[in-house]
This record gives C-alpha cells, structure tokens and sequence, in this order.
C-alpha cells in the first residue's frame, strides 16, 4: 500500500545501529591523508544500502591563487594541512550530508531523494521537506574526485581547466587531472567494496564517464545506475543516457534493482 506524503515518519524504536565502516575506511591511505573525504554512511543505511557517487566537493573559502594547480600537485602524497584543517575540517563530506539530514535544502541530494522516496519506499507524490530529508540517512554519499574543485560553479573539469590556464600549467595541470581520475576510481572501488551496495548511483556524466574509461573494477556490475547531476541536468534528455533524463535513468534503475 502506497504511504501519503504526509505519512513520512521516522519509527524511533528501530534499530538504527549505525554500520560503522570507519576502521576499515581509515586503513585507504587517501583518507588517512584527507579524512574530509571519507564518505557519509547514513544509519539507515543497512535497509536499502544504496551509495550515492557524486561529482566533486567545492570551497567557497578557498583562495585559488594560493591553493591552485602547484599546490594540488602534491595533494595525493602529503596532508596538505593548510587546505585540509584550515578549510575543510577534516569532515567536509559527512558535514555536508549531516545537514541534508537536518533539513538543509541541496537538490544535488533533494532529487535522488524524492526517486528513492517515490520508488523504493512506495509513497506517493513525495514532499521534499525538513523531515522528508532525513531520510536520506539510508544512503551512503561519496564524491568521485577525490579534490576540490576550483570553483563554486559549473564542472569539476571545467573548473580545473580553467585554473590551469590562469595559472599557465597546462603540462603540470594534464597530469595531475590524469592522476586524480586515476586515484579516485580506486578509491570509489575500495569503498565499494568495504559498503557492500545493493545500488551504486553515479550522479554525474563526468564521473561515470572517467570512472569507465579509467578501468573501474565495478564499471558494468549490475547494481550500477548512470544517471545525470541532480541540479538542472536532471530533468533533461541526455544522449549519454539514452535519452533519457538523468531522473528517468535513475528510476527505471531503481524499478530493476528493488522492484
């Protein structure tokens, strides 16, 4: 029986014994480096176990002409304190999906979430409200590119190019975006492996794409969805998708996998 979308209640007598995947995540030596990536485990996580791979992290704080190409070179050998303390506070990526969870408005985690509602937990019309968005507490979250990008708008890819050329390190910039692409599908694999998902859903063209074309080990599983970023390209046709929206792609996914 379908739920009304006023019914979204949270049973405060189930167990919401948080799978905790801390340990096992601290022992990937990129986040022994950069815990502000070790990726969110909601506690509801267990019933569904889907995963969520976004594109990219952002900072509004971050002054690229001091933390820039040069300075992201050496990213994936060193703590980089200044950025990872100074900026991120070691927690960046649950900080962020610990406040979806409160009721912070973010239609990168608001779309997946009213699929997943509509879907998976059969409530009809789903209402994205305060309370509707802890519910995203039965996801997992994670960002593909395990770096920041260097502007709070458009692409990951876009933003690194960008840099690149403001700074005049076209060479040093290929290699170290070839290297991040590269750290960052094993890293995406490792976590996959240690979460055990029922669903992994890449919320980003770019992401899935770099993530095949550099070998992911979990690339043509079949619990992988590929869809579309959740902001504006979620609700159009992409031909990577076969044009379908990257809404469409992720429930007709989601049909196959829970139905």
């Amino acid at each position: 029986m379908k739920l009304s979308a006023y019914a979204i209640t949270i049973d405060k007598n189930d167990n919401y014994m948080m799978n905790n995947y801390d340990s096992e995540f601290k022992e990937i030596e990129f986040f022994r480096l950069h815990p502000s990536y070790i990726p969110f485990v909601g506690d509801l996580y267990h019933k569904y176990r889907i995963l969520q791979v976004s594109e990219s992290h952002y900072s509004d704080t971050m002054d690229t002409s001091v933390y820039g190409i040069e300075y992201f070179s050496k990213w994936f050998d060193e703590e980089c304190l200044e950025v990872e303390e100074a900026i991120l506070n070691k927690k960046l990526t649950r900080r962020v999906c610990e406040g979806v969870c409160e009721g912070n408005r973010f239609a990168n985690f608001d779309n997946p979430l009213r699929s997943f509602m509509k879907i998976v937990l059969n409530i009809e019309n789903p209402h994205i409200n305060r309370q509707a968005r802890h519910l995203y507490h039965h996801f997992a979250y994670m960002n593909f590119y395990q770096m920041l990008a260097f502007e709070a708008k458009g692409y990951f890819k876009k933003s690194f190019y960008n840099q690149a050329e403001r700074e005049g390190l076209t060479e040093l910039a290929e290699t170290l975006l070839n290297r991040c692409r590269q750290i960052s599908t094993y890293v995406v694999d490792q976590v996959i492996e240690i979460l055990e998902p029922r669903a992994i859903v890449f919320t980003s063209i770019d992401a899935w794409e770099q993530y095949m074309s550099c070998n992911g080990k979990f690339a043509n599983d079949k619990r992988m969805i590929y869809s579309a970023h959740p902001g504006r390209p979620w609700n159009s046709k992409q031909n990577k998708l076969n044009g379908q929206t990257g809404k469409e792609a992720f429930e007709t996914r989601l049909k196959e996998i829970y139905g």
